[in-house]
């Protein structure tokens, strides 16, 4: 994905290729998977990418908050360059996030 990326012209975009991930809450869990975190982050850098931005929900999670959101206003979550409430987001923007790809390593 990083490579595909990297490709794209991102020098001729106006602030960079926007690159939306969402990464299940185990993946970085521990020093190890932060240690490769980290370097994934610097690999984004070295390779010209640098408008990122994560959401580290499990697809579980987002699916019961649109289900329940009554028990989720606490729920923050990266749309396009911003923060929102997922509760607040109309639900085309909710199936949205969690049809993101969700990253292992």
């Amino acid at each position: 994905m990083i490579n595909s990326v990297a490709k794209l012209p991102n020098v001729k975009v106006a602030a960079g290729q926007l690159l939306n991930m969402r990464f299940s809450p185990g993946v970085l869990a521990g020093d190890e998977n932060l240690d490769k975190f980290v370097s994934f982050l610097n690999t984004l850098v070295i390779k010209g990418i640098y408008h990122c931005q994560f959401n580290v929900f499990n697809t579980k999670t987002l699916l019961d908050a649109k289900a329940h959101p009554e028990n989720y206003a606490d729920l923050i979550v990266r749309v396009v360059g911003y923060c929102a409430q997922y509760i607040s987001l109309m639900p085309e923007a909710q199936d949205a996030i969690i049809a993101r790809t969700t990253n292992g390593w």
